[in-house]
């Protein structure tokens, strides 16, 4: 699916991810994150460069990331054309 349709990147806004940063490794341990020590890596990464997957995979993080407060930015994958 990524060869075919490309990435999309999330990014959290750091000034707002890190007082929420215990909600936030939450959602992201209910989203099925892993352990605390792989989601913190994934927290970390998150408020950096950011994370790629599919859309709809970046999409669904997102949601429940904002739900929890935090304020994202998702870049779809470039469009072919």
């Amino acid at each position: 699916m990524i060869a075919q349709y490309g990435t999309a990147r999330l990014r959290l806004d750091p000034a707002v991810a890190r007082p929420l940063r215990v909600r936030l490794l939450a959602a992201l341990r209910r989203s099925g994150g892993g352990s605390l020590a792989e989601v913190a890596g994934l927290f970390e990464r998150l408020t950096g460069d950011g994370v790629t997957g599919t859309e709809a995979e970046m999409r669904l993080l997102a949601n429940r990331l904002a739900a929890e407060g935090a304020r994202v930015d998702l870049q779809p994958p470039p469009r072919a054309g």
